[in-house]
């Protein structure tokens, strides 16, 4: 009933706020693997091309991102 008049209960706010960061996470992974391909094409550089895990938690792709991240911080 309370779904009918557009109130949603905790749980439901949580569920979709939990799928909206997991899209943004798996946004920014994509943003990162195509600056990572132009580095790689254009600089001669070998950057791992990074997958969202699904398997994974949002905390452990994050690690996984900052990890490569560093790896390219330190080959620039």
């Amino acid at each position: 009933m309370l779904a009918c008049l557009g109130l949603q209960s905790d749980k439901e706010r949580i569920v979709k706020a939990c799928e909206n960061l997991y899209g943004l996470v798996y946004i920014y992974v994509s943003s990162t693997n195509t600056i990572f391909e132009i580095l790689n094409h254009y600089l001669g550089t070998e950057l791992p091309i990074l997958a969202v895990k699904e398997n994974f938690s949002i905390k452990e792709n994050l690690q996984l991102l900052i990890s490569a991240l560093k790896d390219m911080k330190a080959t620039m």
